[in-house]
């Protein structure tokens, strides 16, 4: 995020502290790879979609206070 790219990403870790499914990235359950293709494919061919995903992960950085998950 911050990097003008739409993110496809595993829903692991602590991702959940910044990303939403369908409002910043869209997130696939770790080791489902067939969850992972669907996704990447809907991502390569809505390009709306692709267009949402940027400019709300570009707005999501811009919020971000590192001060403030850190507590």
């Amino acid at each position: 995020m911050g990097s003008d790219c739409a993110y496809l990403i595993s829903n692991s870790g602590g991702v959940n502290e910044y990303a939403v499914n369908h409002v910043n990235c869209l997130m696939y359950e770790p080791e489902n790879f067939c969850e992972m293709v669907t996704k990447l494919n809907d991502l390569i061919l809505n390009i709306s979609l692709q267009k949402k995903l940027r400019e709300e992960g570009n707005l999501t950085v811009k919020n971000f206070n590192w001060l403030k998950y850190s507590q």
